[in-house]
């Protein structure tokens, strides 16, 4: 399921440059949670993989200011996060940040299903992709009682 989740959300996330998903899904941990309130990754501008990139950032209002200001240390936030030198300088847009859509409260879901999804994901051998796996399979289940 993983492998073809990525493959479906790879091409979306290319179109606009951002070839590295977890730029967008883990913003909060690379910048903080203030930050990241205020501020979304729209863009990354590469000539290839193997040269480091322009990210473009949209930050509300004075916040543009301060983030101008931080640019240097975000840079080696994200930097050091990924591993290797993905960014070498930030382009700012003054605009609003993209919201992230929030999650609707799931429905109580009985122990039955709970335990069908839990013996679903068990073989997987990585903890991470396992809860990750796992809270998308409670999630579809609570998307289809929601539909009935």
């Amino acid at each position: 399921m993983a492998s073809l989740m990525w493959k479906v959300a790879t091409p979306v996330l290319r179109k606009r440059g951002l070839s590295e998903a977890r730029i967008v899904t883990d913003w909060s941990e690379i910048v903080g949670p203030m930050l990241a309130e205020a501020t979304s990754p729209d863009k990354l501008q590469t000539d290839s993989r193997d040269t480091p990139g322009v990210l473009h950032i949209r930050a509300a209002g004075p916040v543009a200011i301060e983030v101008q200001h931080l640019a240097p240390q975000i840079i080696e936030r994200i930097n050091a996060y990924f591993g290797y030198k993905a960014v070498d300088r930030l382009h700012i847009i003054q605009a609003p940040p993209r919201k992230r859509r929030r999650r609707r409260a799931q429905p109580a879901l009985d122990q039955k299903t709970r335990q069908a999804v839990e013996n679903h994901v068990s073989a997987v051998p990585d903890d991470d992709l396992r809860d990750a796996l796992g809270r998308l399979g409670l999630a579809i289940e609570a998307h289809d009682r929601r539909r009935k």
